[in-house]
């Protein structure tokens, strides 16, 4: 989840990203003929993978400047891209 560019008005911060094929991380642990599960659980080197993508998101969108508040970090809202 790279975000191309970080817009901001007096009310609001946009993100703005590229479109991603499998959607969101939610949508896709649905699927899981996609989702690397182990016994039902995501498999270990993937769960590291995604925190650590989500956690360099984080930290590019803070490095703005701009104050931020975490609000609604979740599954549905962490968009992913499968790469092969």
């Amino acid at each position: 989840m790279w975000c191309k560019e970080v817009l901001c008005d007096k009310k609001y911060i946009y993100f703005v990203l590229d479109y991603k094929k499998w959607g969101n991380l939610e949508k896709w642990l649905q699927n899981h003929e996609h989702a690397n599960l182990v016994d039902g659980n995501l498999h270990e080197n993937t769960t590291k993978y995604v925190i650590a993508t989500t956690l360099k998101t984080l930290i590019f969108s803070h490095q703005k400047g701009i104050p931020i508040a975490h609000r609604d970090i979740k599954l549905n809202n962490i968009m992913i891209e499968l790469v092969y």
